[in-house]
Parts: structure tokens; sequence; C-alpha cells
């Protein structure tokens, strides 16, 4: 860690952590099958 900074060991910060990994993937996957065309810009498909 630069100078400075100091981690946390708040247990809420881990968790969070964990669950942002999780969310990110089905993100992506959401956008793999075109259906989350307004997070990279495009219209959806009628």
């Amino acid at each position: 860690m630069p100078t400075g900074i100091v981690l946390s060991d708040d247990p809420v910060l881990a968790a969070r952590s964990g669950v942002y990994s999780q969310t990110f993937n089905a993100r992506l996957r959401e956008i793999g099958r075109g259906l989350a065309t307004e997070a990279i810009g495009e219209e959806p498909a009628p």
C-alpha cells in the first residue's frame, strides 16, 4: 500500500468484493448475450 493508506478490517468491504465480482460477471454475460444493450450504448433489438 502507498504511504498513508491503511487497509480496513471492516468485514463488509470483504463481502462487497465478492458480490461485486459476481454482479460484474453476470453483467458481462448479459452484454455477451445482447441483453444489456444500454450498457454498451446500443439500441435493444426489436
